[in-house]
C-alpha cells in the first residue's frame, strides 16, 4: 500500500515532466518533499533545521526527496 500511495503521488504531481499542482518555478515545497518521502510537514522542517527526534533512516528519506525533486 505504501508503494502505491508513492507510485500515485508521483504520477498525480507530474514529477515525470517537472511540473505539479502548488509549486512555485519549478522549485519544490515542503510539502512536496513531505509528500514524496511519506513523512508530515513537521518531520521535514525538522530534517531542514537539523532539529532532534527524527530517525536516521527518516533523515535519509527526506534528504534523498530533496535531492530527487532538485
Amino acid at each position: 500500500l505504501t508503494y502505491l500511495k508513492r507510485a500515485v503521488t508521483l504520477v498525480r504531481c507530474g514529477l515525470v515532466t517537472g511540473a505539479c499542482k502548488g509549486r512555485s518555478k519549478g522549485r519544490p515545497t515542503v510539502r512536496d518533499i513531505a509528500r514524496t518521502a511519506e513523512v508530515s510537514l513537521a518531520t521535514v522542517d525538522r530534517v531542514i533545521n537539523g532539529r532532534p527526534g527524527v530517525r536516521p533512516a527518516t533523515v535519509a528519506r527526506v534528504q534523498a526527496a530533496i535531492d530527487d525533486l532538485g
